[in-house]
């Protein structure tokens, strides 16, 4: 009896296995952006164990961002995000390095104005410095951001050249025309 019940269970765990084996859980399974990686879905663009494929993970400290070990652009990793350590109110010029009330990041260093060519953003209460004709997320004026694939020329969200090649005008553009 006893030796009928240990065979039963070999069985079914027989069976279990290869169930599980045999479905697992694959990308179609996961929402996207995630596949699967080991039964589990996982965005590998932005997972730091899974990154840009099933387990590539990125070293210590590092995140992963579309797909890539390390910060997008200029960017540094400090504690855990991604910054631009030339204009970060708390992160200037290095990690950590906070500038005092009243001053900004300008490049990189903490000043009580921000150099040619940039503005501090917000006006009323500066943290930091953009230069408003091509900063994308501040066009024109601190905090507007070009959203819709346009870009910041000359402090006005636009689109690509190719798309004005083809006679296109933004509403900006059209109201400076008019």
């Amino acid at each position: 009896m006893r030796r009928m019940a240990w065979q039963l269970a070999m069985i079914s765990l027989a069976a279990l296995v290869a169930a599980c084996s045999s479905s697992q859980n694959t990308a179609q399974n996961c929402t996207s952006p995630e596949v699967s990686c080991s039964f589990t879905c996982v965005d590998i663009s932005s997972d730091s164990k899974n990154c840009g494929s099933c387990g590539a993970e990125c070293d210590a400290g590092v995140a992963c961002h579309q797909g890539i070990c390390g910060c997008p652009g200029s960017q540094t990793y400090c504690d855990g995000s991604c910054f631009d350590l030339s204009s970060d109110q708390h992160n200037c010029g290095a990690c950590g390095v906070a500038c005092d009330a009243g001053q900004v990041c300008s490049n990189g260093s903490c000043a009580e104005t921000c150099a040619h060519g940039y503005s501090a953003c917000p006006a009323d209460a500066p943290e930091f410095c953009a230069q408003l004709d091509i900063d994308p997320n501040n066009c024109g004026g601190c905090g507007v951001v070009c959203d819709g694939g346009t870009l910041c020329s000359e402090g006005a969200c636009e689109p690509p050249r190719d798309l004005r090649r083809l006679g296109y005008v933004s509403p900006a553009t059209m109201a400076r025309l008019v």
